[in-house]
């Protein structure tokens, strides 16, 4: 007994649905980006705080570390090590130059090749 008004109601309660569904994905779409924009503030803030209180202690840290390398780098050469204790010191050197490598951006390199 399928009348011809009954399934236009029943097309019109589906799109009911449809348009009440798409609206709550919609709602949560917006709330993802209110809180994505929240994030992106925090983190913008908390960069701020950094640039401002610890990047100049990083940098000054960098620099010594360098110089320190590039110290420990000058005994390579040296006949008077043993080769053991040579051999401890290349992979203590190149230990540190591999966790500079993670972090260029706190190192000048430039300091190592003087």
């Amino acid at each position: 007994m399928n009348q011809p008004g009954s399934q236009i109601v029943v097309g019109v309660n589906a799109s009911v649905k449809q348009s009440n569904h798409l609206r709550g994905l919609w709602e949560k779409v917006e709330q993802y980006e209110r809180s994505n924009e929240k994030a992106v503030i925090k983190v913008n803030l908390l960069y701020h705080e950094y640039e401002q209180v610890v990047m100049t202690h990083d940098r000054r840290m960098g620099d010594t570390r360098c110089q320190w390398v590039s110290h420990l780098m000058s005994f390579l050469d040296s006949k008077e090590i043993k080769r053991k204790d040579r051999q401890l010191l290349f992979e203590y050197v190149d230990g540190q130059l591999m966790q500079m490598q993670d972090f260029p951006f706190l190192y000048d390199p430039d300091m190592l090749r003087s």
